[in-house]
């Protein structure tokens, strides 16, 4: 039972730390990486990726984790400069 709710927080924390879609887009096209680099990473579509990005769709379960993974790497390597 109690892997079951850690499973929903951490989705949930994970959700509301996206960055907003445009942060999304930015941070990728910063660091050169392509609509196809994030969707083959993620086990995706370019689509549901370029969906992500204009905040038509939200990743779910696993491809959340994988987004959220790819958008921190991303982030930390600093390829956006702070506003």
């Amino acid at each position: 039972m109690t892997d079951h709710v850690d499973l929903l927080l951490d989705r949930v924390r994970i959700e509301q730390e996206l960055p907003a879609p445009e942060v999304r887009r930015a941070l990728r096209r910063a660091a050169g990486v392509t609509l196809d680099d994030i969707a083959e990473a993620a086990g995706v579509t370019r689509q549901a990726v370029a969906r992500w990005e204009n905040g038509t769709r939200r990743p779910r379960h696993d491809h959340l984790r994988v987004y959220s993974r790819i958008l921190t790497g991303l982030s930390r390597a600093g390829v956006l400069e702070p506003a």
